[in-house]
């Protein structure tokens, strides 16, 4: 059975209090009737069905003092047309699916408000199609004025100090073709090749920003969210084919900002050859929960900021990724799946503290090592708890951690052939309840449902989290692909119940 819900309603789902900072607010007017599609259980000859819970927001026009419409049989033909620097909080831009993809670079601006935002959304076609705004031979509007124009195909936030774009919604968009081989028409109608740096979306200065459904691709860097941006929540997108052979400071992403939440995204697999890693993070508040990570780059990344609200915030001190997916297959050029700091890294900036990993499903193909954390120095501390990590591979090693920090392990399930830490760490240990074998007892593997039977030696293993972690409960799992399904019981191991 089916149901509406008010979007209000599910803003502590939606919306992570790690994100937004405090008790969950609402995001649009009271009396609104934007709603987001759930579903409810019904009852199969197993018992209750599983419940899909899609990620999308839904909005209704009369809820906003001004609607624009772009594309065809539209007044706006193109989102050139649109005065961007001119829009208010209360306006909602529908971008609608055309066929030839919008060749035009734009920036949103808006200082909007908690209960009047901006949303700029795509309305895909009748097979679900997104539309595309692409940076290859982009024009860009005479009165877009911003400094490095060859650095982003969409901008959030403007350059000056009060540039500062809040409450902003941008969803259901594919954005595209931010590549130094590619080129664009600037504000002057100068043509200009793209950077070897540029972002598909760049976040300059965002406050409250929500991204949403988005596809980010063949572009050096998919996502960019910048030191000046706090709040910032990236949600069910898929980044993937993106990245630089010469050039390790392009990912899939990259964070750096005051409280940023990910979540329910696929991360892909880059271009061959790219230096890059699909997240690298600088930030304060970090929250990585119920997110697919695939193909041969290392997954995450997480280093130390030097912009000093982020070092100064509390939440620069400890990280939690928890319900994720990690997938290394055979060919994955490096060995390590999470890196939390810099070794011989110290003074203030350092990034310090403690990484809680959780719940999470772990598969290794490799046939040499994997090394599950990279934690090096020894001010450093790694939580594992309530993990899942099959290597299926006859010669492969699991390693839990490499580095010099302080390992604390309770109630894993690993494979036969693990260490808990690689040779010369000089790091501590404390292990409990570790559980291993060769079989997790996955429903699919081979199709990579890794959810588990009922007879699966993971079920009923879980433990409870450290007091830490469990301020942000495992309510969810990841659904194939960026949808995502309500979790009946926390007492499996991994990213998915039994």
């Amino acid at each position: 059975m089916r149901h509406i819900v008010p979007l209000l309603a599910l803003a502590p789902t939606l919306l992570s209090t790690g994100c937004l900072g405090g008790e969950p607010v609402p995001i649009i007017p009271d009396d609104s009737e934007a709603q987001v599609e759930t579903d409810t259980p019904d009852t199969g000859p197993e018992g209750p069905v599983e419940r899909e819970v899609p990620i999308t927001v839904e909005w209704d026009p009369d809820d906003f003092y001004t609607v624009i419409d772009v594309g065809p049989d539209h007044d706006y033909a193109s989102p050139c047309d649109v005065g961007w620097d001119a829009l208010q909080g209360g306006t909602m831009v529908r971008i609608h699916r055309r066929e030839e993809p919008y060749r035009c670079k734009l920036a949103i601006t808006t200082d909007a408000y908690e209960n009047h935002p901006l949303v700029v959304m795509g309305i895909p076609d009748e097979e679900g199609q997104l539309p595309v705004i692409s940076g290859i031979d982009a024009v860009t509007p005479e009165d877009l004025r911003l400094a490095n124009q060859d650095a982003w195909v969409v901008q959030i936030g403007g350059d000056s100090d009060d540039g500062v774009a809040a409450w902003v919604w941008l969803q259901d968009l594919a954005i595209v073709g931010a590549r130094s081989e590619y080129s664009f028409t600037d504000h002057d109608g100068t043509v200009q090749s793209y950077a070897g740096n540029c972002a598909a979306l760049r976040v300059s200065k965002g406050r409250n920003v929500h991204l949403y459904g988005l596809e980010l691709s063949d572009s050096h860097t998919g996502l960019l969210v910048e030191s000046s941006s706090e709040d910032v929540l990236v949600s069910s997108s898929w980044m993937h084919d993106n990245g630089h052979t010469d050039i390790y400071t392009v990912q899939n992403a990259y964070l750096e900002a005051v409280n940023a939440t990910f979540e329910y995204n696929r991360m892909g697999a880059m271009i061959d050859g790219s230096l890059g890693v699909n997240l690298r993070d600088h930030s304060a508040g970090l929250v990585v929960r119920y997110n697919w990570f695939e193909g041969e780059n290392t997954p995450i990344h997480m280093l130390s900021s030097s912009e000093t609200a982020i070092v100064e915030d509390p939440g620069y001190r400890s990280a939690k990724l928890y319900g994720n997916v990690f997938l290394a297959p055979v060919e994955q050029p490096s060995n390590q799946l999470v890196n939390f700091g810099t070794e011989g890294e110290s003074g203030a900036n350092a990034r310090t503290g403690t990484l809680y990993f959780f719940h999470n499903t772990v598969v290794s193909e490799r046939s040499s090592n994997t090394y599950l954390l990279q934690v090096p120095n020894s001010d450093q501390h790694a939580v594992v708890e309530n993990n899942l990590v099959y290597a299926p591979g006859e010669t492969h090693s699991t390693r839990v951690m490499a580095g010099d920090g302080q390992l604390s392990m309770n109630n894993n399930w690993l494979p036969d052939r693990y260490q808990t830490l690689t040779s010369g760490s000089l790091g501590s240990v404390d292990e409990q309840n570790t559980t291993t074998g060769n079989d997790p007892g996955f429903e699919d593997y081979e199709n990579l449902d890794l959810h588990l039977t009922l007879d699966s030696p993971c079920q009923g293993l879980a433990g409870e989290l450290s007091a830490e972690a469990a301020d942000q409960p495992v309510e969810y799992q990841y659904i194939q692909h960026q949808r995502r399904a309500l979790r009946e019981t926390t007492e499996d191991l991994g990213s998915y119940e039994g």
